[in-house]
């Protein structure tokens, strides 16, 4: 499926700035205490008394099992330039079956819009690195669970990187199931002490069963992820776990745990060739985490399939919550019906969440640099009203960002948004995600675009819409039962103009367009999508003039294509 791009809506630009993982330096390293090719076990127990490595099952041979190139970004420039491919239609499908596809049976996979906005937005974190993916496929080799022969070497040391968008795909696959379930729970981040997590670890080393660390800052940020293999004997309480650091493929890295004090550090940094950052946490910081791979390759939950009925119920729908997420400047809060204080919003010390059901993601996406503030993904509860506001409080420049919903069904996205500094928009999302609306003050014209997967054709329809001075709002809602796009554009100074365009998805993809429209005050417009013809056809398109809800005038409007 090929939707409108950015560049066909007047070259407005979108620019992805949120990360994977804090951000390799693209450098290759080379030498440093090499493991060599000995054989890399762990396990036993390691109390507040010591205690002693021991050999166990889990079988990780350092230049074996790991990668011989370095943590990667999206767009890289050494040591060769490449751009990396992530999920394609094909990895979404392997991941939540053919529920993902506007045509399950179909033998090709054209995505639903919610799975299309979904992948999408998945691929933009990993702008800023690979680590979760790395982590998770290297562990997977070592338990010979995946064959690196796949990819195209014996080995997964020596398997390359650029050219090779099999292995590029791969990684992202395993990269992406950090953000569902039963991953999310296996993390078991809010529980575990420092000597909990290593008890654990040593239990698993032992019983053969592979694990992947995840590392955060104490507010929860600068997520990261490595894959640890051995157990070092205590010294005095110290106990050093080593791991393989996809940061840094060719050197021997360990974590520290002070299993007296009930603490940990590591050194860690974003560049190889700067001074390294420290991770470091204790019995109340709850920020060092430990998850099993096994439960990656459990069947995921799907946070966004499910079908529409031409009644508006949700059929097939496995997820209890829908997903928001901001790429890019500003920062996101989210209030509950009309109160002045929001439900979930950033503070000084982190994060403050007080809305019941709702969760913040903790996926391993760190920003760059080091101390920026970041934007997890928000999981909130269904069928509750939300107003989301977008703000630039704490820009210091003009930023560009772009916000995305996903619900069992639905797929709502507002890109090419122009933030300033001190600006503050606003999302309103009704219950039953049928109607959103848009409010910005800004000079922006941001494309908003809202998704359905139909019995029967999947819908997706762009607005972008704008006006002279004052900022816009617009506010979409989608008929089901009549199958009409409703579209209301308001501007202070009365002079509101949209483009339309509606995408119908089946086995293949029909797009109808019209540009340089205009409303006037109080007028609203109802675009008959289902009763359309088809592609080339026109689409009746129907006036409230007055604002009573009820249309006065009709027009079949011609297709722009």
């Amino acid at each position: 499926m090929r939707l409108m791009t950015m560049s066909r809506w007047l070259s407005l630009g979108l620019v992805v700035l949120l990360g994977g993982c804090p951000e390799p330096d693209m450098t290759m390293m080379t030498g440093g205490g090499s493991a060599g090719g000995g054989s890399a076990t762990g396990g036993g127990t390691a109390g507040a008394g010591g205690g002693t490595a021991t050999a166990g099952a889990f079988n990780f041979v350092f230049l074996r099992d790991s990668f011989s190139f370095e943590n990667y970004v999206n767009e890289n420039q050494t040591p060769v330039m490449f751009t990396a491919t992530n999920l394609t239609d094909v990895e979404v499908r392997r991941l939540f079956g053919p529920t993902a596809c506007a045509e399950p049976m179909a033998s090709t996979c054209v995505l639903t819009p919610a799975a299309r906005q979904w992948m999408q937005t998945t691929n933009a974190e990993m702008a800023g690195g690979h680590c979760e993916g790395m982590a998770v496929l290297s562990a997977l080799f070592a338990t010979g669970t995946v064959n690196p022969q796949a990819f195209g070497a014996p080995t997964g040391y020596g398997l390359q990187l650029p050219q090779n968008t099999l292995l590029q795909r791969e990684i992202a696959y395993w990269w992406a199931l950090q953000s569902t379930e039963p991953t999310i729970s296996s993390e078991r981040r809010k529980q575990r002490t420092p000597n909990e997590v290593l008890a654990d670890l040593a239990a698993g080393l032992d019983a053969g069963r592979a694990y992947t660390f995840g590392l955060y800052k104490r507010d929860g940020s600068g997520g990261h992820a490595n894959t640890p293999y051995l157990i070092e004997p205590a010294d005095g309480g110290v106990v050093r776990v080593r791991l393989y650091e996809n940061n840094f493929p060719n050197d021997v890295k360990a974590l520290e745990i002070d299993t007296v004090a009930n603490t940990w550090r590591y050194e860690a940094t974003t560049n190889p060739q700067t001074p390294a950052e420290v991770y470091e946490g204790d019995a109340t910081s709850k920020n060092l985490t430990i998850a099993p791979v096994s439960a990656r390759l459990e069947t995921p939950v799907c946070p966004f399939c499910g079908e529409v009925t031409m009644t508006g119920s949700v059929r097939g729908a496995v997820a209890t919550t829908r997903e928001l997420q901001l790429t890019g400047g500003g920062a996101l809060s989210v209030f509950v019906g009309d109160a002045g204080t929001p439900s979930i919003f950033r503070a000084d010390g982190g994060w403050v969440n007080t809305l019941a059901q709702a969760t913040l993601g903790s996926s391993r996406r760190g920003p760059t640099p080091w101390d920026d503030p970041f934007d997890p993904v928000f999981r909130l509860p269904l069928s509750t009203p939300l107003v989301v506001r977008l703000d630039g409080d704490d820009l210091s420049a003009p930023a560009q960002a772009s916000v995305s919903m996903v619900a069992p069904g639905y797929a709502f996205s507002v890109e090419g948004v122009s933030l300033d500094p001190g600006q503050r928009d606003t999302i309103e999302f009704s219950g039953d995600a049928r109607r959103v609306s848009y409010t910005t003050r800004g000079q922006e014209t941001p494309v908003i675009e809202l998704g359905v997967s139909l019995e029967g054709d999947d819908y997706v329809f762009q607005v972008l819409a704008g006006a002279e001075t004052g900022g816009v709002t617009v506010t979409l809602v989608n008929d089901v039962v009549n199958g009409e796009l409703i579209v209301d554009v308001d501007a202070p100074d009365g002079n509101a103009s949209y483009g339309v365009m509606v995408y119908r998805l089946a086995d293949d993809e029909e797009v109808f367009s019209h540009l340089a429209n205009t409303l006037g005050t109080n007028e609203t417009v109802f675009l008959n999508y289902r009763a359309w013809a088809g592609q080339g056809q026109p689409m009746l398109f129907e006036v409230d003039t007055n604002g009573d809800g009820t249309p006065d005038q009709s027009q079949m409007v011609t297709d722009d294509q």
